[in-house]
């Protein structure tokens, strides 16, 4: 009978330690947000994923967040599946709860017929984070008011007329990011990217900080993310053309995801 009591003993306590471990192993567990897109979400890095990650650290009742950005320069979505980059890339991140996906620019620009290719290239790649990551909930992301305005209405009704059929939510950052620009000004979220060419030559000098040689446009440009020389150069033809946000623009972006996403970390 002592033994027996002895044996019982022992298991409640491992049986004990197990369950605090768990508790323990959940609560310390990061929620894990995956960011896929075009430049307009790999520009970001690292001040958008970390600006997510800041905004939650204090709000109680949730786990840490971890968001990594894994978006790509002229990327579609049909060039993230069809290139191998999804295969070496995303496909084995692991233990992913949430993944914001935002095509919708390049694939206009490039993968016309747009109403012919975009939705099945987004559904394909649906297709394939479901199947991969099917645990994860994919929100669905508008494009920013990157083209022009209709063009970017037609694209953003076709973004959510597939998550629909495909039956996923839609992060709506378009009129959010819109009021921003209202707000701050026209100019204010966005990079001046500009090549040194059409740039007196007298300034050289004083822009040699923000000039490089970008091997794409074979040429050396002038990239600036705040709006300090505008007063220099606003006037040039073209000088506030790149809408791709600056800081400002990911740090307002951030802030918006964390809107949205705040509601679903604390009902999970």
């Amino acid at each position: 009978m002592r033994k027996l009591l002895l044996l019982l003993t022992i298991f409640l306590v491992i049986n004990n330690f197990a369950v605090q471990s768990a508790e323990g192993d959940a609560a310390n567990k990061k929620v894990k947000i995956l960011l896929i897109g075009d430049s307009t979400t790999e520009g970001g890095k690292p001040t958008f994923e970390t600006t997510i990650e800041q905004l939650l650290v204090d709000e109680e009742g949730i786990p840490a967040v971890e968001a990594i950005n894994v978006g790509r320069g002229g990327e579609t979505a049909y060039s993230l599946l069809n290139t191998g980059r999804y295969d070496r890339e995303i496909k084995e991140i692991d233990s992913v709860d949430y993944i914001f996906l935002r095509y919708g620019i390049n694939d206009w620009l490039k993968r016309q017929p747009f109403e012919e290719n975009f939705p099945g290239d987004m559904k394909a790649l649906i297709g394939q984070l479901r199947m991969d990551f099917p645990e994860s909930q994919i929100i669905v992301m508008t494009i920013l008011p990157f083209l022009k305005e209709g063009d970017t209405r037609v694209v953003n009704e076709f973004i959510v007329n597939i998550a629909a059929e495909e039956k996923l939510d839609v992060f709506d950052i378009c009129p959010a990011y819109q009021r921003g620009l209202e707000e701050h000004g026209k100019y204010s979220m966005s990079v001046r990217f500009f090549p040194l060419s059409e740039i007196p030559e007298k300034y050289h000098e004083l822009v040699a900080q923000y000039t490089k040689y970008y091997e794409w446009k074979k040429a050396d440009w002038v990239r600036v993310y705040t709006n300090e020389l505008d007063p220099l150069f606003g006037h040039l033809p073209n000088w506030y053309k790149d809408k791709h946000p600056n800081p400002t623009g990911y740090r307002l972006i951030a802030r918006e995801t964390v809107k949205y996403i705040l509601p679903k970390l604390k009902n999970k």
